[in-house]
């Protein structure tokens, strides 16, 4: 069912998170369909809204741990009547007090993004959230596995959880290039080496890029010597700025080509690297279902996964979609060899099967509605 954008029936959201990639996407997909109230907790002096302006309202709460969170929950309570649902994203420590002490009375969605329910907590503070969760009125998971883990962990009735809603979208730009493209985005890119590997996800030790590194270590010259990664790196904090500088070393002393792109790329960009790129890395330690990785897939990038990651096997096989290896550097190596010398006949095949699984992703404005329709249906103007 899709509901017309007027004056009378704009759905009125209120936003619950971050400065998060996703939370501003969310409010770009949504803000010329529904008038959005845009919540976030910084104690950082400063005011400004971390995203461009827009067609929504920022609204900036700062918590006192020494009033109980009780200034933002009086500033957030006050907007309770001119909101139809509340979208909740990553669900941090200060959302869930907030949420607990009834900040607001009107529905609530929370869309999982996954380091926010799956790591190991207190007793006093996994009640806490185990409280906030059973008592939303719609979770929307990206998996099935998602949805059992909510349930089977927190008691989250399964009713409440949705896994057929996508509220995230892929770029249309992420498509195969033409044959006669490539040569060019190899010269803009500098990338001169006959095996392209690009390790999408951030420069932190979480992702395990080293990993990559390492097994590239193990390799033959006649493996090693055509290969080259790419990494991409935007940190300014010291510690991430350490592990790259890490990883700079460590390919240095086992004479591992390697670039690192010192910006965050556009998708544009990412698709121009993906499309040069023999195979697309994610070793991580934990993970959902990396939106980087649908990216590449989209691009024909093979990708070369992590096989203790749950996640990735409910959508992927292991040869029909992927190459699955364990996260440890021989495993990484031998899937990087299998790859090289099977790729004419993983590429095309993957590629297809990909596509037919993933192209949904970039239906932008299908997905949009679907999501805003879902919103609908949750919030008090269902009625």
């Amino acid at each position: 069912m899709t509901y017309e954008n007027n004056d009378s029936s704009q759905l009125r959201i209120g936003m619950l998170g971050n400065s998060s990639l996703y939370v501003d996407e969310m409010i770009r997909n949504l803000e010329k369909k529904a008038k959005i109230y845009f919540f976030t907790i910084n104690s950082d002096k400063n005011t400004d809204c971390p995203f461009k302006p827009g067609n929504y309202s920022f609204v900036k709460l700062t918590p006192n741990p020494l009033m109980f969170c009780l200034p933002a929950y009086l500033k957030l309570k006050k907007y309770d009547d001119d909101i139809d649902v509340m979208a909740v994203h990553f669900l941090g420590f200060w959302w869930e007090l907030l949420l607990a002490m009834k900040v607001t009375k009107k529905p609530t969605m929370f869309f999982v993004y996954g380091s926010d329910v799956n790591r190991n907590y207190s007793l006093l503070h996994f009640l806490l959230k185990r409280h906030v969760l059973r008592n939303l009125s719609m979770i929307v998971a990206e998996t099935e596995y998602q949805k059992k883990y909510l349930s089977e962990r927190y008691g989250v009735k399964p009713e409440n959880i949705l896994t057929n809603t996508l509220w995230w979208n892929v770029n249309p730009c992420f498509r195969k290039e033409r044959v006669q493209h490539i040569n060019s985005l190899r010269e803009k890119w500098r990338l001169d080496k006959k095996y392209i590997i690009f390790s999408p996800r951030a420069c932190t030790s979480r992702y395990q890029h080293h990993l990559l590194i390492q097994a590239l270590s193990l390799l033959d010259d006649n493996f090693k010597l055509n290969i080259q990664v790419v990494l991409t790196q935007l940190h300014t904090n010291p510690e991430l700025i350490s592990y790259t500088a890490d990883l700079k070393e460590l390919a240095s002393k086992h004479n591992v080509s390697l670039q690192i792109i010192p910006k965050r790329l556009t998708p544009e960009e990412m698709a121009e690297i993906y499309n040069v790129s023999l195979m697309n890395v994610h070793v991580p330690d934990i993970d959902q279902f990396g939106r980087s990785i649908i990216e590449g897939c989209l691009c024909g990038c093979i990708p070369l996964l992590n096989d203790e990651i749950v996640h990735y096997h409910e959508r992927l096989e292991h040869k029909k979609n992927c190459i699955f290896v364990k996260p440890n550097p021989q495993s990484i190596a031998e899937g990087i060899v299998d790859i090289i010398e099977n790729y004419a006949e993983y590429h095309e095949q993957m590629y297809n099967n990909n596509y037919l699984l993933f192209n949904k992703y970039t239906d932008v404005e299908g997905n949009n509605q679907k999501l805003y329709d879902t919103m609908y249906q949750c919030s008090d103007r269902k009625d």
